[in-house]
């Protein structure tokens, strides 16, 4: 019978919370403590008239178990006020879900700040291994062509930070998750949870399941948000200097010869993963002009269609519009892509020489990783903190609504709650 009266409460308490802002159940433990009380006299009168020692021991009980049931709603009640004024104490916030949020908060923040540096490292990444210069000229019979992409094996470092964001996103759904629950509880307990738990906990065949609501959401509005509150003051005991604050500067000089990484895990410069090629900064108008890329992107038999259409509006010049095709196609289009090809060649082949001759794409690669795995060696400390306080959290919590339901007299194993933990 208890169980089943806490299945129906927790049935009536999921839906009522959707009703909350429609229906006051403030009315409710009143009406009940009535018609329990009516109840009980009848029961009273009764066990006179009948002279039934076991009946009349039985009212007794009731009797006691109603004004047991009276004081633990006062208790209760003074119990959730005072609660607010030891959250005023500790934190300045009115109530102990404003400051455990603010605490969520700061958490969240954190691992947003770092998700967003690991997106701009893999934008970064993705930009400089994708230049790859490429060359051709093709002349009358005989064309040279030659590309190469110096860059692309740093590309191997974007699986890592995919790796990282993955994780510090999990960890902030984690705690968002939390967070709302917080939000959920502080929000639907005084109006709808406790009424109902209070009511349950007076009727007589439902007081276990009353005492077993009463602590789940005494739980949820005081020793949850204190839970947090507590974890936060642990993690506060962590040196600043070793707490794991991932963070990438935007731009920052940095000797790498000389920097070991050592202290300056939150100080990663992300410039470091800027490959500025400067042949390719100088060819940069010309690859974006509009004019320049449709020109090359013409075959040389359109190019000549294209360019010589005047001549067919024009009289007595149509008889020289297809000499006109045959000279763009075959001498002025070969000119134009030659001319672009040489001067891109001239700017090109200088700095792939210098770029090589320096190792310029092995210290970019050695530069790129240690920057990066400094990054997420602090992204895997926080995200293992984290799981650590949603952990320790989750022990409190369900440790405390164990321990004051089996206080209160109610259910001491709650299904589905303990696979919490």
């Amino acid at each position: 019978m208890n169980k089943c009266g806490l299945v129906i409460a927790l049935l009536i308490m999921s839906s009522a919370a959707f009703s909350a802002t429609a229906v006051d159940f403030q009315f409710l433990p009143p009406v009940v403590a009535m018609v329990v009380v009516v109840f009980i006299a009848l029961a009273i009168m009764l066990s006179h008239s009948i002279n039934l020692p076991a009946f009349d021991v039985w009212v007794k009980n009731e009797l006691r178990e109603f004004i047991v049931g009276v004081i633990l709603i006062v208790v209760v009640t003074g119990a959730v006020i005072g609660s607010n004024s030891v959250a005023q104490i500790l934190s300045g916030s009115s109530t102990p879900a404003l400051a455990a949020t603010q605490v969520m908060d700061h958490w969240l923040s954190q691992y947003y700040s770092s998700s967003m540096d690991a997106i701009r490292a893999i934008n970064r990444l993705r930009i400089a291994v994708s230049y790859s210069p490429s060359m051709s000229s093709p002349s009358y019979y005989v064309g040279v062509s030659y590309s190469s992409a110096p860059l692309s094996g740093a590309a191997g470092l974007l699986q890592p930070l995919s790796a990282g964001i993955q994780a510090l996103t999990n960890a902030a759904f984690v705690i968002e998750g939390l967070r709302l629950i917080v939000l959920f509880m502080s929000n639907i307990a005084v109006p709808v949870l406790f009424p109902i738990a209070f009511a349950l906990r007076l009727v007589p065949f439902t007081r276990k399941a009353g005492n077993t609501l009463i602590a789940l959401v005494l739980a949820g509005v005081v020793i949850l948000p204190f839970s947090i509150l507590i974890t936060s003051s642990l993690n506060s005991l962590i040196p600043p200097a070793q707490w794991p604050d991932p963070h990438l500067v935007m731009n920052r000089e940095v000797d790498f010869k000389s920097w070991t990484g050592i202290g300056k895990t939150s100080e990663t410069p992300l410039n470091i993963l800027d490959a500025n090629p400067w042949a390719m900064t100088v060819a940069e108008p010309f690859c974006s002009s509009v004019i320049i890329r449709i020109l090359l992107a013409m075959t040389d038999l359109l190019f000549g269609y294209v360019t010589c259409l005047p001549l067919l509006f024009i009289p007595y010049a149509n008889a020289f519009y297809m000499l006109c095709v045959e000279i763009n196609q075959n001498v002025v289009y070969q000119l134009i892509v030659m001319t672009f090809q040489s001067i891109y060649a001239s700017a090109m082949m200088p700095w792939l020489a210098v770029f090589d001759a320096a190792g310029a794409s092995r210290v970019y690669a050695e530069n790129g990783f240690e920057a990066i795995f400094m990054f997420l060696k602090d992204v895997n400390n926080l995200v293992l903190i984290g799981y650590l306080d949603m952990l320790m959290i989750a022990t409190l919590t369900v440790g405390g609504a164990r321990s004051l339901s089996a206080a209160l007299g109610g259910e001491w194993y709650m299904a589905g709650i303990q696979r919490l933990i």
